[in-house]
């Protein structure tokens, strides 16, 4: 289910996109580092029916590392695998950076 979102219209009925248009979405949330939004897009994917793929994840463990939330980043990386995708180096070297940033 989408969860609310401070200035998202969410009693408006979302159109079913092409699952690339709400990667875009995902992207550009993870290079604005908006692990929130990204988030919600994300969820958008699922109530538009569609499956996440691996670069859907990679997107929102984008974010959440660019944003420095380490933590919720790792959470993404467990639910990436429970959804049987492998993570890839793609996966982890946002989440490395934001490591070697922090001085983790």
């Amino acid at each position: 289910a989408l969860r609310e979102y401070p200035g998202c219209y969410t009693d408006v009925k979302l159109i079913r996109l092409p699952r690339k248009c709400y990667n875009n979405l995902i992207n550009t949330c993870a290079r604005a580092r908006d692990y929130q939004k990204a988030e919600f897009w994300f969820d958008a994917i699922q109530k538009a029916e569609l499956d996440p793929d691996s670069y859907s994840y990679n997107c929102v463990i984008n974010a959440c590392a660019r944003s420095g939330n380490t933590t919720r980043a790792e959470e993404w990386i467990e639910r990436m695998r429970r959804a049987g995708i492998q993570p890839t180096h793609v996966t982890y070297s946002p989440l490395i950076s934001a490591f070697s940033r922090s001085g983790d």
